[in-house]
């Protein structure tokens, strides 16, 4: 997961060895930066529309979110269940849990449709179970 991204845009015109900053952005929390990713084609339009002749030098860079290596996650899930499921089926199922749509974790976990798919899949063939029922009742059953 990214914690911020950085955009910056210089301008440099032909001949010149120098370059004219013309945008700067940090993004910090998600929304924006799905944001700047989404119009980020807009923005470089708009300045090269107004550089007319300037070549664009474009960085991005992102920043991921840092993980304590002794942090522990706060998972519905057991944690005994680890070596049973991977760190990302345990995620996937955590949001089952709460209720969420195949869709909803999909735009929660950044993946798409198919790969929420496979994990759910991979959880049923792990758990020996043919619906999402059966893997709470799986669940419940183990911890209680």
């Amino acid at each position: 997961m990214i914690e911020s991204i950085k955009l910056s845009v210089n301008a440099i015109k032909e001949g010149q060895d120098h370059s004219d900053p013309c945008f700067t952005q940090h993004e910090l929390n998600l929304n924006e930066q799905l944001l700047l990713i989404r119009n980020i084609l807009d923005i470089l339009e708009s300045i090269r529309k107004e550089r007319s002749g300037y070549a664009l030098e474009v960085t991005v860079q992102a920043y991921p979110v840092r993980i304590e290596q002794d942090s522990t996650p706060n998972n519905q899930v057991h944690p005994g269940f680890s070596s049973l499921l991977s760190k990302r089926e345990i995620e996937v199922l955590n949001l089952m849990f709460d209720g969420l749509t195949n869709k909803e974790i999909a735009n929660r976990l950044f993946i798409s449709l198919e790969t929420v798919k496979s994990h759910r899949k991979h959880i049923l063939e792990k758990t020996g179970s043919r619906n999402t029922a059966a893997i709470m009742k799986f669940f419940k059953t183990q911890t209680s």
